[in-house]
């Protein structure tokens, strides 16, 4: 597996942050500068029998040194502008005065020096919580990062750069859940196929599902299923295939296998997902069920609102024998979204340690800079609205026997439309919310 960090440059921001170098630590420079400054301060003057001797001698050399030709026309001492305001008739006050006048509400001189007290206690114990907040999400980011399976991708050979939709404020992102480890190519399958856009200027989330059974044309091989492409390439070959076919340009890819899918989403607590009386009919029936599986429901179930373990949700997510790969990719979306929603829900520290354990499970070519970026804009990405749609489209496609056996054969360029559209074309609303909202 590559190192995420192999290549990087040895004067990365992150390696500076993590580094174990013999160098003292900043935060240690900073104190230790501070306090030799202090030293210096008092190594001048001579031993005084009591401190109020001390403080006056303090007084007076720093009245001594101090300039205020910044309140004045000409440079002159604390002491001399004090003398010529006196002469003056001017009233001069002392350091004690300014902070009698701040407290001059209170009860009294020492009632006013507690409060003092208080609030730098309260500035001192606020300032410690933000550095030591700063801390420590540096070192779990950090943390996160390295655990990260990072594996480069290639341009596409098979397609001119040209040819491909790009978009401003637009950032798509292949999500692959496969049946094995991410990396693994021999005899893996890419069960789900999801494009996800990062809209940045409608601010939505835009799911697009590719349908496994698809019949397209994978490049070097031929036509089959586009789940083949992940068989015989892997992540680079399906990335390559979505654009030789659709003409939608794919900045990045993630891949997760099925089990570390389920590993995620008990980590998050459990999905809440809206089920359908059929689909909890199928799932009481156990159909297609091994014995694992069939352990992950003891109990039966209802349509409507349920509470998903890990282990719950990978079954609901992988139904294929109830109806359609139509309305499995759908119940794929449902649950991608209840995670995303569950997810709003988590503090940032919460969000860290599910980070910090989903990150080894997961395999990707984006760069530690550009998930820097993105981590800085993660809380409002967030709040995106989340909209989906699959492809090949309702009435674009047709069941046919190929090759590859029970395929969807498909009007490509009535689908590379739709996409692009989808993608492109500004913020989406779903058709059947429009007609919903119509007949009403």
């Amino acid at each position: 597996m590559d190192d995420l960090f192999s290549n990087s440059p040895k004067n990365d921001d992150f390696e500076d942050i993590s580094s174990h170098s013999d160098k003292s630590d900043d935060f240690e420079d900073i104190f230790s500068d501070s306090q030799r400054e202090i030293n210096d301060l008092f190594s001048d003057f001579p031993s005084f029998e009591n401190k109020s001797e001390k403080a006056a001698a303090v007084e007076t050399e720093r009245e001594k040194s101090f300039d205020m030709s910044y309140f004045t026309d000409s440079p002159v001492s604390v002491a001399e502008y004090r003398k010529n305001s006196a002469d003056k008739g001017e009233g001069v006050k002392t350091d004690n005065q300014d902070f009698e006048d701040i407290s001059s509400n209170s009860n009294g001189g020492k009632n006013g020096g507690k409060k003092k007290k208080v609030i730098f206690g309260i500035l001192a114990v606020l300032l410690a919580f933000v550095v030591g907040a700063a801390v420590f999400v540096v070192l779990n980011y950090n943390d996160i990062l390295n655990q990260l399976n990072y594996k480069e991708s290639e341009k596409n050979k098979y397609v001119d750069e040209n040819e491909l939709t790009r978009g401003d404020g637009i950032t798509n992102i292949l999500l692959i859940g496969s049946d094995t480890r991410a990396d693994d190519t021999a005899g893996s399958r890419s069960d789900t196929t999801i494009l996800l856009s990062l809209d940045t200027k409608s601010k939505q989330i835009k799911l697009a599902s590719f349908l496994r059974d698809s019949y397209v044309e994978i490049p070097e091989y031929g036509y089959s299923k586009l789940n083949a492409a992940f068989s015989n390439g892997g992540s680079q070959l399906l990335m390559d295939t979505l654009e030789y076919n659709f003409k939608v340009d794919i900045d990045y890819y993630i891949a997760i296998d099925f089990e570390a899918f389920k590993d995620v989403i008990d980590k998050l607590g459990g999905v809440d997902v809206e089920i359908t009386d059929n689909e909890a009919r199928y799932i009481n029936s156990h159909d297609h069920m091994t014995s694992a599986e069939r352990e992950a429901f003891p109990n039966a179930i209802s349509g409507g609102m349920n509470h998903f373990t890990g282990a719950q949700a990978l079954w609901y997510c992988r139904i294929r024998y109830l109806d359609s790969d139509f309305n499995r990719t759908e119940r794929q979306r449902k649950t991608l979204n209840a995670a995303l929603q569950k997810a709003k829900s988590k503090s940032i520290p919460e969000l860290l340690d599910l980070a910090k354990f989903g990150a080894s499970l997961v395999t990707t070519d984006i760069t530690k800079q550009k998930i820097n970026s993105y981590t800085q804009q993660a809380l409002s990405f967030l709040k995106y609205e989340i909209v989906g749609m699959q492809i090949p489209a309702d009435e674009t496609w047709h069941s046919e026997m190929t090759n590859a056996g029970d395929s969807l054969v498909f009007d490509l360029e009535a689908n590379k439309e739709k996409l692009n559209s989808f993608i492109y074309g500004g913020k989406y609303v779903d058709p059947a919310e429009t007609t919903e909202a119509t007949s009403e």
